[in-house]
């Protein structure tokens, strides 16, 4: 469904007909330039169906019009993809229909229910349930209370909106089936081989001893990281979900990609923050690997947990596991010198490229706006698959 209105930029006077498909979500923000004064417009959609409406936020007002007006620039937006070059300004574009032919090999649907494919690929309105998940996960195990189960109930009745397979007992389904169902099936090939290597030292009693120090040492500081990341990557949602289907379905097909709504001053640290929660919590995986390689968790081929935790910089926590076939997926999109752009915020964008300097005087480097949102996506998956393996981890000693 695309929704239609025209707006005048409060600023010079241009005019704009606005063509915006309506995602997942009731409430979606757009971000442009004015072509013309280069003036921040904000504008919104609201979804109520079936209908939806574009509402004013910053520096436009909505303006009469006829479909058969021509002088009016027309922009295309959609919130969940993006558009080739040509398709920006077309007056007839539905790329909803590109979207459809991209993602129907990896839907997961029943032959024996009548389903609404749109919601299918995602969670409809995961801002406003993350905001349900991230309670639920500072919930302790031995503090269940009525107050946990009324969380649990809301987030199904929620879900049952849009989803006829939902199944869930408890906060170890809630978390699986929210990051599932954002990021398959590119979560799934990370965590599937971490699982199954889980279950064999668990049942081993191999995991004995790190579980022990893990609730301990590390625990508490790893959720409050996915609690922060993951609050910033719903927050920008918007920017992400243009091009989060790329990094979902391991297509790096991106480059001749452009977003309709853009607002980099938003999002230019993100990818330094995403990084550093990533690269801390690659502890998990160190542990396991030295577990898989027959030494204590605590034990790395060269140094002990200790010294690689304070002294191993970011850029190398994950040289212990990089050629290890269960773990060096999880480094895709790891880059140290844009993280040291976006982390010192010295990056700032032009069009279609994004610029930064590695440590803020190195040499200045390019990439382009989609490779930028498609980096911070990738790495926002690896760290909810890192997530998921450390539920995992305590739903086998907790349950």
């Amino acid at each position: 469904m695309v929704t239609t209105n025209c707006i005048r930029c409060l600023i010079c006077n241009h005019e704009y007909r606005l063509r915006i498909g309506v995602g997942y979500d009731s409430y979606q923000k757009h971000y442009f330039d004015c072509i013309t004064c280069k003036s921040p417009i904000v504008i919104a959609v609201r979804a109520i169906p079936p209908q939806a409406y574009i509402e004013v936020v910053e520096n436009s007002e909505l303006i009469k019009f006829t479909m058969e007006d021509l002088h009016h620039t027309i922009v295309n937006f959609h919130p969940n993809f993006s558009f080739n070059s040509f398709e920006l300004h077309d007056p007839k574009v539905f790329v909803s229909m590109s979207l459809m032919r991209l993602i129907s090999p990896f839907l997961r649907l029943s032959e024996r229910q009548v389903q609404d494919i749109s919601t299918q690929f995602d969670v409809p309105n995961a801002p406003n349930l993350w905001g349900l998940v991230k309670r639920i996960i500072r919930f302790p195990d031995d503090s269940y209370n009525k107050s946990q189960d009324k969380l649990l109930s809301s987030y199904i009745d929620q879900r049952k909106k849009n989803s006829t397979n939902v199944k869930i007992e408890d906060k170890y389904d809630i978390i699986n089936d929210f990051l599932d169902s954002l990021f398959y099936p590119k979560i799934k090939s990370l965590t599937n081989p971490v699982f199954s290597l889980i279950d064999s030292l668990h049942k081993d009693s191999k995991l004995d001893d790190f579980y022990v120090y893990y609730k301990n040492n590390i625990l508490l500081e790893n959720m409050e990281r996915y609690i922060t990341t993951f609050s910033d990557y719903f927050r920008f949602r918007d920017h992400f979900g243009q091009l989060v289907v790329f990094s979902r379905i391991s297509s790096d097909d991106v480059d001749g990609r452009i977003v309709g709504s853009k607002n980099f001053d938003e999002i230019k640290l993100y990818y330094g923050q995403v990084y550093e929660s990533l690269t801390s919590n690659f502890v998990i995986l160190a542990c396991l690997f030295n577990i898989k390689s027959g030494r204590s968790f605590d034990t790395f081929n060269s140094m002990s947990l200790n010294k690689y935790i304070k002294d191993v910089e970011k850029a190398k926590k994950h040289q212990p596991f990089k050629d290890d076939g269960d773990f060096r997926n999880f480094i895709d999109g790891v880059d140290s010198s844009l993280r040291n752009g976006s982390h010192h915020a010295s990056i700032w964008h032009d069009g279609e490229l994004v610029m930064y300097r590695s440590g803020g005087t190195g040499e200045r480097k390019q990439l382009t706006y989609s490779r930028y949102i498609h980096l911070c996506n990738q790495l926002s998956i690896s760290l909810a698959a890192i997530m998921l393996i450390e539920f995992y981890i305590q739903y086998k000693f907790e349950k």
